[in-house]
């Protein structure tokens, strides 16, 4: 059930390019008294990146409850979003990418579902990968196996300073990440993922969207990075950083003389506001390990209520790293992929719309470590392209 309970709250349909969409809403105002509910329903059609009312606030001291939602895409391709707003802010309910044809539905009492037109075709692929990683840091500790050797082979950031590059998957300084093609027309929807390890852990396919290099690892006040902007690679497809996190890359092994939980950063949240500061915490996974290998990389807790990087603005380290080199990146999480068994293959659970690909995707795999012995992995990617 969607309930708008007072006169400040709302429920409003993201566009996020400029497609053709078509929505519909029906919903059922209960007064506070003892009066008959009064139903109420609303259509309109959007081509534009914007921000649309579908469902308006109640009147006063009166409940309105959504019983149906709607948003057909009418051409091209749709990235779309629900979001509840309270009057100051919002929150999103529900976002999905939509293929010419095909309608995101809510009924009440069922929830949400996605309804696709038919095809005789699909278009569609796997991509295989091997890497072969040395031993991480410390149990608990997470490693990127970017660095590694194996097909594809070793990825770095490269020389493209505080400011940083966006990556586009096809460049030869991305030809190290694990490829996909560009779809040919459409998106790219990962279907199913398989992957084996020699040693049981966890791991994470990401998209990294952003890197940079050139931090100074003994200076312990802020560093303006004001990187770049991001490619339109987001969960929206978008360049606002939706569902993207913060990670520090170790590519030089570093010499710091304990565990550092003091290092921040500043950056615009994917809802354009500035001045949000991302944050360690001083327990395992979360802070940067004693004298990290290559290959350790730490990931940020982002402020709370942010659901997304737009832009980084400064890094401070807290305390010095000693030596070595690291670099910040931006990467948008798509699915995890357990290792239960070593050397046993096993399918990562995927919802059956997939997990959109989108045009320059740059994959990276890692890991939160086990054992702190090396580990070699290999998997497969189904990539359907509709």
């Amino acid at each position: 059930m969607i309930l708008l309970s007072n006169t400040s709250t709302s429920l409003r349909l993201e566009t996020s390019n400029t497609a053709t969409v078509n929505w519909s809403a029906s919903w059922v105002d209960v007064p506070d008294a003892s009066s008959a509910p009064a139903p109420g329903s609303g259509e309109g059609s959007v081509a534009t990146a914007t921000n649309t009312t579908i469902v308006a606030a109640p009147a006063a001291a009166t409940k309105r409850t959504v019983k149906q939602l709607s948003v057909y895409c009418v051409s091209g391709t749709a990235t779309v979003a629900i979001r509840r707003h309270d009057g100051s802010s919002y929150f999103y309910v529900h976002r999905v990418t939509l293929n010419a044809g095909t309608s995101l539905h809510y009924e009440d009492g069922r929830g949400w579902h996605v309804s696709e037109v038919l095809k005789s075709a699909l278009a569609g692929y796997s991509t295989s990968f091997q890497k072969v990683g040395t031993g991480a840091d410390t149990v608990g500790y997470h490693y990127l196996h970017a660095k590694d050797s194996g097909y594809p082979g070793a990825w770095a950031p490269g020389t493209p300073g505080l400011s940083g590059r966006a990556t586009d998957g096809t460049a030869s300084g991305d030809a190290g990440c694990i490829r996909v093609p560009n779809a040919s027309a459409g998106t790219n929807y990962l279907v199913q993922a398989l992957l084996a390890a020699t040693v049981v852990q966890g791991y994470q396919l990401f998209d990294v969207l952003w890197v940079n290099s050139g931090i100074v690892v003994t200076t312990t006040t802020a560093q303006t990075i004001n990187s770049v902007a991001l490619p339109a690679r987001d969960d929206l497809g978008g360049t606002n950083g939706v569902g993207c996190i913060i990670g520090l890359l170790t590519t030089t092994a570093n010499t710091n003389a304990g565990a550092i939980a003091n290092a921040t950063v500043s950056y615009t949240n994917s809802a354009g506001v500035a001045g949000r500061t991302a944050t360690l915490s001083a327990f395992v996974g979360a802070q940067i390990p004693i004298t990290p290998v290559i290959g350790t990389v730490t990931w940020f807790q982002l402020a709370a209520g942010d659901v997304g990087v737009q832009s980084i603005q400064s890094v401070t380290l807290g305390t010095s790293l000693g030596a070595g080199a690291v670099s910040l990146l931006v990467a948008r999480p798509l699915v995890m992929l357990p290792t239960p068994l070593a050397n046993v293959a096993v399918d990562a659970p995927l919802l059956a719309a997939g997990v959109p690909l989108w045009p320059g995707s740059c994959l990276h795999i890692g890991y939160q470590a086990a054992a702190t012995t090396a580990t070699t992995c290999m998997g497969t990617l189904v990539v359907e392209e509709r």
